[in-house]
């Protein structure tokens, strides 16, 4: 049996770091998250990137990260705000002050990335594939959540016919959703086989 994930509470220092969010867990039934409705999941997943990892790269986001959080912490007070400005952004690093950003790119090339975009896009595809394994998933979960969860609404006797079609719609619209969170099967592979050298990292506590 392969060793467990440590756990991932909150990932508080790397994502104080990080330009990206995590989405929160879902329900038991692995598909639909109480409270929420489509339109807010579809936001909170809309600036989820993913690009293909490699060792070499994993290699050198660990090896940046102590320089990414000193570097971090000398810009107190300008985390990112909770919401996007009324203008919309195209990517949370938009929303970083000037100062900060130029400190943290500093550090991205330093280590062999382009600009800090590549540098939160490889951190941001090791958070994905690291959360998923922590949460004993795996690629392909959202689909098959997705077929339980329409099964079980077209056997639901409650249902009128009309329910039925809604409901089997939704939980498809938020399959279609939540599928930009999952990691590919190439990354997940990779993280899961990398998993010790990063715990330190995503979980410095």
């Amino acid at each position: 049996m392969p060793r467990r994930f440590p756990n991932v509470p909150a990932l508080s220092a790397f994502v104080l770091i990080l330009t990206f969010a995590v989405c929160p867990g879902v329900s038991a039934q692995g598909l639909a998250p109480g409270g929420f409705d489509p339109a807010q999941i579809e936001e909170m997943t809309a600036s989820s990137r993913q690009v293909p990892l490699t060792k070499e790269k994993i290699d050198r986001l660990i090896a940046s990260f102590p320089d990414m959080r000193k570097t971090g912490a000398d810009f107190p007070g300008t985390e990112l705000p909770d919401e996007p400005s009324e203008g919309g952004q195209t990517s949370d690093l938009d929303a970083m002050p000037a100062d900060k950003r130029a400190a943290l790119e500093a550090v991205a090339k330093k280590h062999g990335f382009k600009d800090l975009q590549e540098w939160t896009d490889v951190a941001n595809s090791v958070v994905m594939s690291y959360v998923y394994a922590a949460q004993e998933k795996k690629p392909g979960s959202v689909e098959e959540a997705v077929r339980m969860n329409v099964a079980s609404a077209e056997q639901d006797p409650n249902l009128t016919p009309e329910q039925r079609e809604q409901t089997v719609a939704l939980y498809r619209k938020i399959g279609e959703t939540l599928q930009r969170l999952e990691p590919s099967k190439e990354n997940y592979a990779l993280v899961v086989e990398m998993k010790d050298k990063l715990a330190p990292v995503m979980d410095p506590n």
